[in-house]
């Protein structure tokens, strides 16, 4: 008998490695616990994607905001993993599986509804009383995700984002943020095609 839940949920990176963070920016020692939990609960397996920013600017880079980022090149590295995460989620939607995309908020890469974002945010890094500055938009790879899905006529999964990289944050409201997100995607299981409707 198949045993396969046909749920899945496309996390990023720090989710699931914490290690990842900029130095200090760290809320768990390594998993996000609480994240973990209620999709093992929920039986979805977990698509990891690759964090951009440790590949562009190591584990020993400034908290940057997205104007930093925002670059012919960081953006190009954005574009190329959000095809290659593509290549593996267009196969799950095909089959009509249930899907989610969990990005961070506040992350000047992975925010959902919120981005770090300041277009004064430069130079030496001496704002370390300073709140790290968070607007509406979204990060530079859920931009380029986003483009990907669209470019190959795809619906494109929930989007939920969790404000790790918001000051002042609510761990304690992951579980149940998460639960609710969960019940609208499995609920709509199977009935959402992998390609957009034609007008």
């Amino acid at each position: 008998m198949a045993k396969r839940s046909r749920r899945i949920a496309i996390v990023s990176h720090c989710l699931l490695n914490q290690n990842s963070k900029p130095y200090l920016d760290a809320l768990y020692p390594g998993i996000v616990n609480p994240v973990f939990h209620v999709l093992e609960r929920e039986h979805f397996g977990i698509v990891q994607m690759p964090c951009p920013e440790v590949a562009y600017g190591g584990l020993k880079r400034w908290w940057q905001v997205v104007e930093q980022y925002d670059t012919p090149i960081y953006r190009g590295y954005c574009k190329e993993l959000a095809s290659n995460v593509v290549d593996q989620v267009e196969q799950y939607l095909a089959n009509k599986d249930a899907a989610i995309i969990i990005g961070i908020d506040g992350s000047p890469s992975c925010g959902v509804h919120y981005a770090g974002s300041n277009s004064q945010w430069q130079g030496r890094p001496n704002v370390v009383d300073t709140k790290y500055p968070v607007a509406e938009g979204k990060g530079i790879l859920m931009l380029e995700l986003e483009k990907e899905f669209n470019a190959r006529g795809l619906n494109i999964p929930k989007m939920l984002g969790i404000g790790l990289d918001i000051p002042g944050f609510d761990l304690k409201s992951i579980e149940g943020m998460l639960n609710e997100e969960l019940k609208t995607v499995t609920g709509n299981m199977g009935l959402m095609g992998s390609k957009k409707s034609s007008p």
